[in-house]
């Protein structure tokens, strides 16, 4: 009777390791989803300044420094200085809405797209934003960014802005070829990818221009 209970008590005992382990492994690989909806639900403030969104009148058809100059209450903010979830990404076409982190490390790419160390954020003047995302593993959020095509909109929303770029052209490169990430002389953002699915022979890039930044209290900015 007693080796019975033995067995029974090891036996419940190993029973319960192991929903624990099927726990952990499931915790381990859904942690990208907990990461990216906990960034995503968090309304995005400025708390080193702690500055009020713009109230005043924007004014259409006017350069991208005097944009810098008007909005310069809420985008003071310097790359170093970027946290990961600041800005969203959102690609219509293909389904893609997420939290942008602050990185490109294997570990920043487990958590969502992330903005390379390089890159300027999208209110600099010229500035090329770089995103790089992972195709098939994690949240594979770039998996169909080669079904992008000219014209098709990605948006990066901060705070109540948006900052909204078209499609021009997607190419592949080697994937040693940083060229893709510098400055292209306009403002840019630049999607980086590895190519083809399930490898990392090459990269796949979506290149596009910013068009417009626009405010969600209806005020309007022109930039092109």
């Amino acid at each position: 009777m007693k080796n019975n209970f033995l067995k029974i008590k090891k036996g419940s005992i190993l029973i319960i390791l192991g929903i624990i382990l099927i726990l952990i492994s499931l915790y381990n690989i859904n942690k990208w989803k907990i990461i990216q909806n906990d960034l995503l639900s968090k309304e995005v403030i400025d708390e080193k300044k702690d500055k009020k969104v713009i109230k005043r009148e924007l004014r259409n058809n006017i350069s991208i420094k005097k944009v810098e100059e008007k909005i310069d209450v809420e985008f003071k903010l310097s790359r170093k200085d970027y946290k990961d979830g600041l800005m969203k990404i959102y690609i219509p076409k293909i389904d893609v809405k997420a939290a942008i982190i602050s990185g490109t490390s294997v570990n920043d790419l487990k958590k969502g797209p992330g903005l390379y160390e390089k890159s300027p954020l999208p209110w600099k003047e010229k500035g090329n934003v770089c995103i790089a995302g992972h195709r098939t593993t994690y949240g594979a959020w770039f998996r169909n960014v080669d079904k992008l095509k000219k014209g098709d909109k990605i948006i990066l929303k901060i705070n109540n802005t948006n900052f909204s770029y078209e499609v021009e052209k997607v190419f592949i490169v080697e994937k040693n070829d940083w060229s893709v990430t510098e400055s292209i002389g306009y403002n840019a953002i630049t999607l980086t990818a590895c190519h083809p699915l399930n490898t990392s022979k090459q990269r796949i890039i979506v290149r596009g221009k910013q068009k417009d930044i626009s405010m969600e209290n209806k005020k309007y900015i022109k930039i092109y």
